[in-house]
């Protein structure tokens, strides 16, 4: 497996290239780095890694949007219970039993 790792690096950016840029402090995560490097480039030969990271773009874009639909909803739902409350409550204090004391919900940030 890791021979193959090396041709793969080897065909993508050449022996040379690749001495160059390992430090030996650094060698484990360069070597992960160059690897992935290489297979997103053998993948999509124009675009490289640059066809993955749109990709994460648009997922983040994504669940971002998701998030504040969400969130939104959240708060709608907390203002229809607060309203709900404030109604039950009321009855309840008509009738003469104070079972609970109205407390809104906090603003949601």
């Amino acid at each position: 497996h890791e021979p193959d790792k090396f041709a793969m690096v080897h065909r993508v950016f050449g022996t040379g290239n690749v001495i160059k840029m390992l430090q030996e402090s650094e060698r484990a995560n360069a070597v992960n780095s160059i690897v992935y490097e290489a297979r997103a480039r053998f993948k999509d030969p124009v675009h490289g890694t640059a066809s993955v990271i749109h990709q994460l773009n648009q997922k983040v874009t994504e669940l971002e949007n998701q998030f504040a639909a969400t969130r939104e909803e959240l708060i709608n739902m907390r203002c229809d219970i607060d309203k709900l409350i404030l109604l039950g409550t009321g009855q309840e204090y008509a009738q003469g039993f104070p079972s609970r004391t109205y407390i809104p919900s906090q603003q949601i940030e």
